[in-house]
């Protein structure tokens, strides 16, 4: 996952640090977020023909005037509000016993 900005808010902030420190976590236990690159060898190698990768931009807030990406943006705070900072914890927590 790679994170940029615009305008520069991005470094030094609270989500910069969170996602460093996600980073360094998945490297400690010798795990690794698939990147478009990764995502279309897998689909190749299932079969899938004319896989393609496309960048966009996604934000991570309301802040964008267009009226387009600032829903984008409200789903995504939604998300980072209720429930981003489980991601880096899920494979910690114990699985319940069935």
């Amino acid at each position: 996952m790679e994170i940029s900005c615009d305008d520069g808010t991005y470094t030094g902030s609270a989500l910069e640090k969170h996602i460093n420190t996600f980073h360094k976590a998945l490297g400690i236990a010798k795990l690794a977020l698939p990147t478009g690159d990764m995502l279309k060898e897998f689909a190749k190698d299932a079969g899938f023909v004319g896989v393609e990768v496309y960048l966009f931009k996604q934000p991570w807030g309301s802040w964008p005037k267009d009226p387009n990406m600032k829903k984008l943006g409200q789903i995504m705070e939604m998300v980072a509000v209720t429930g981003f900072e489980v991601y880096p914890t899920q494979r910690l927590a114990p699985l319940p016993s069935l």
